[in-house]
């Protein structure tokens, strides 16, 4: 479906009377197949597992209109958070780089991945400053970051890890 055809279809929908949160749902449900589809088209073939982690991170930062997406591993024993794969829009500083993050240098970060660790559940659109606890260092380090928002979907390891969309702007 073209983005043409969807906006008739979103256009159809109100002129019925439809919701327009039933509307948004619909629009999504939509554009995930398309770009699920398509991701799968491009993928067919005998790519190398960075090309492919390439393109569905790409994909994830495009569709969630994200400023960042990266792959993390957590390691509670050791108090670790260790990026893997990381990718970022034009004119957005990466998050994590290379170096892993000690957790116990960063309370109320490590509070908050306790949290979610926990749980082993996906984290819907969230507002990060409010989650966290107050502490000069932390919040210097979101802030420096441009951190504003996360969401992100848990994936097992050796630890649980994360795929995380920064600031997403896109189906919040």
């Amino acid at each position: 479906m073209s983005v043409k055809d969807i906006g008739t279809m979103v256009k159809t929908l109100q002129e019925a009377g439809v919701d327009e949160e039933l509307i948004q749902q619909i629009t999504y449900a939509v554009d995930y197949e398309k770009t699920v589809s398509a991701l799968e088209a491009r993928l067919r073939g005998g790519y190398k597992f960075e090309e492919i982690i390439g393109e569905a991170l790409g994909t994830t930062l495009d569709f969630y209109d994200a400023d960042n997406v990266l792959v993390i591993n957590i390691d509670m024993d050791l108090m670790m958070a260790k990026p893997e794969f990381e990718i970022h829009r034009e004119g957005f500083t990466p998050v994590c780089g290379t170096n892993p993050m000690y957790l116990n240098e960063y309370p109320a970060i490590l509070e908050a991945v306790r949290e979610v660790t926990g749980r082993c559940q996906i984290v819907p659109y969230t507002e990060i400053l409010p989650l966290l606890k107050y502490d000069a260092k932390t919040y210097n380090r979101i802030l420096h970051l441009g951190i504003h928002s996360v969401m992100a979907v848990p994936y097992h390891k050796r630890n649980i890890g994360f795929v995380i969309a920064i600031n997403p702007r896109r189906y919040k």
